[in-house]
């Protein structure tokens, strides 16, 4: 997605929803938006910043999706905010099919098996009970319409820290409006 709107594919999409109004970090040149500032995004707009995947939805379907955890292997004991915690750690095998699970339960998790060449899962189980980071990375290739083959990745890390403190997200103060779509110039 972030190469999609012209974004840096290095530091990929970043974007803030405060108070009911959605943020994205430029530049996205498909969008009209050239420099490296935030841009406040119009109701209509706030798509763009709309995560396909939710932390709480994505939480919740690894709790419910019916997943084979028995292919997970015991990794390294580390604090996650403070707490000890203990690493769960997928292979491609057994990403691939925690993936395919979490279809049941709603999600889209379309990656068809023959183009996934590398997978893997962390999940970190804590002493409180608490799962306080999921990371799930595939790459593989793809063939777009033309028939051509082209590389994929995908990254998902959710970290919960801090839980039940209280936290603070104020707007980017010099936030610039998204130009509306016709009123821009496509830059390469």
């Amino acid at each position: 997605l972030a190469a999609f709107l012209g974004a840096d594919v290095t530091r990929g999409l970043q974007a803030i929803t405060v108070r009911g109004v959605s943020y994205v970090r430029g530049p996205l040149t498909f969008l009209g938006a050239p420099d490296d500032v935030w841009y406040r995004l119009t109701a209509e707009q706030s798509v763009i910043a709309t995560p396909p995947v939710q932390v709480d939805t994505t939480l919740s379907a690894v709790g419910n999706a019916g997943a084979d955890f028995s292919r997970f292997t015991i990794g390294e004991v580390a604090e996650r905010d403070g707490v000890p915690c203990q690493a769960y750690l997928g292979d491609r095998d057994a990403t691939t099919a925690l993936f395919a699970s979490l279809g049941a339960v709603g999600l889209q998790t379309q990656l068809p098996e023959g183009t996934v060449t590398d997978a893997a899962t962390t999940i970190w189980v804590c002493e409180d009970g608490y799962l306080r980071q999921l990371s799930i990375t595939f790459r593989g290739t793809t063939t777009d319409p033309q028939g051509q083959a082209q590389p994929f990745s995908f990254a998902l890390d959710v970290e919960l820290s801090e839980i039940n403190g209280n936290i603070t997200i104020t707007p980017p103060p010099d936030a610039r409006d998204l130009p509306a779509p016709g009123n821009t110039t496509l830059r390469p």
